[in-house]
C-alpha cells in the first residue's frame, strides 16, 4: 500500500462543516487515480492534507506506513506534487536552474540531478526552454514546468493537482505519458481534475468526493468489458445536449439522468462524450449497488 487515509477530518477556520469527514482512501502500488467533483468539494484540500500542507483536524495519513504528521521527514522523501503556485518559483532563475534549486532541497546533486532535469524538461518538450527565466515564460510552459519540477524527483506518489489545466492537447499527452510512465514503473498517481478526457489515464477506478467522504467507481478503461452497466451521472445537465448521448437512458432531473452502457463499452468513453459536448460530471453512481 502506497498512500492511506484513515478517517480524515479537516475543518477551515471557525465553520462547524467540515471539508473532509471521516474520508478514507487507499493508493496501491502502480495505480493513476483521478479525482473528480464539483467546486467546493474538497479536491485541493485533499491533495493539500496528502502532501504535508494542511494538517487533518482527525485522523492519520501514511505514505509507504510513515505518518506524514508524526515522520515527516521519511514520508515527505516518499512523494512529490505539483499543487502549481507560481509563487513557488524563483522568477528571475532560468526553467533549470530553478529545477537545479529544489532537487538541491531533496538532497539530490551533480550527475544525478542533472541527468534527472535533464528527463524532466524533455519529458515535457521544455528543452528548448531551460535557460530563459521563469518570469518570461507563458502561462502554458510555467504549468508545464511545475509538471517537471514534480516528476524530476523520485517518489513512491506522484500528487498533481488539476495537470492539465490551462495546456493545450499536445501538452496533455506528455502529462498523459509522464503519468503512465511512471505508473509502469510502480509509483502511483493521485489528481484532481474536470477534464474527462483525463480519465483515460485511469488504472481502473476514479474518486469522487461529496460531502467530505471519497467514493471509488470502477471505470473499466484498461480492462475487457463483458457486461451491461448502468449508471446515474449527476452534474450540469443540458437536457437538449444530453439527447446526442445513445446511452442516456431516463432524465431524472435537470442535474442527473440515467446511463445504460452496452457491452464493449466503457464508462469511461460514456464520460468522454459528456465532456465534449461541454457537461462537467461531478458524480457517478453504480445504480448496480443499490
Amino acid at each position: 500500500m502506497i498512500a492511506r487515509a484513515l478517517n480524515v477530518t479537516l475543518i477551515y477556520g471557525k465553520s462547524r462543516n467540515p471539508v473532509l469527514h471521516s474520508l478514507n482512501l487507499e493508493i496501491d502500488s502502480g495505480q493513476v487515480l483521478p479525482i473528480l467533483g464539483g467546486n467546493g468539494t474538497g479536491k485541493t484540500t485533499l491533495l493539500k492534507a496528502l502532501s504535508g500542507l494542511l494538517r487533518p483536524h482527525l485522523g492519520r495519513i501514511l505514505i509507504d506506513d510513515s505518518d506524514l504528521y508524526q515522520k515527516r521527514g521519511s514520508a515527505l522523501r516518499r512523494l512529490s506534487s505539483s499543487l502549481y503556485s507560481e509563487r513557488s518559483f524563483y522568477y528571475r532563475l532560468s526553467a533549470r536552474e530553478n529545477l537545479r534549486y529544489f532537487l538541491s532541497l531533496r538532497g539530490i546533486y551533480g550527475r544525478t540531478a542533472m541527468s534527472s532535469i535533464d528527463m524532466a524538461l524533455d519529458r515535457f518538450d521544455l528543452l528548448g526552454l531551460q535557460d530563459i527565466p521563469f518570469m518570461h515564460l507563458s502561462l502554458g510552459q510555467r504549468k508545464r514546468l511545475g509538471l517537471a519540477r514534480a516528476f524530476a524527483a523520485p517518489a513512491s506518489l506522484y500528487i498533481l493537482d488539476e495537470p492539465t489545466a490551462n495546456l493545450d492537447a499536445k501538452s496533455c499527452r506528455l502529462v498523459y505519458q509522464a503519468m503512465t510512465d511512471k505508473s509502469a514503473d510502480g509509483a502511483s498517481i493521485l489528481f484532481s481534475t474536470h477534464n474527462v478526457a483525463d480519465l483515460a489515464t485511469s488504472t481502473g477506478n476514479v474518486i469522487y468526493l461529496k460531502n467530505g467522504n471519497a467514493t471509488r467507481v470502477h471505470l473499466e478503461t484498461r480492462d475487457s468489458i463483458t457486461a451491461r452497466k448502468r449508471f446515474r451521472i449527476v452534474g450540469s445537465l443540458d437536457p437538449e445536449s444530453i439527447a446526442s448521448i445513445p446511452e442516456v437512458s431516463c432524465v431524472i432531473s435537470q442535474s442527473e439522468v440515467e446511463v445504460d452502457i452496452p457491452v464493449g463499452k466503457s464508462l469511461g468513453s460514456v464520460l468522454q462524450s459528456f465532456e465534449r459536448i461541454g457537461i462537467e460530471v461531478n458524480e457517478v453512481i453504480d445504480d448496480r449497488s443499490r
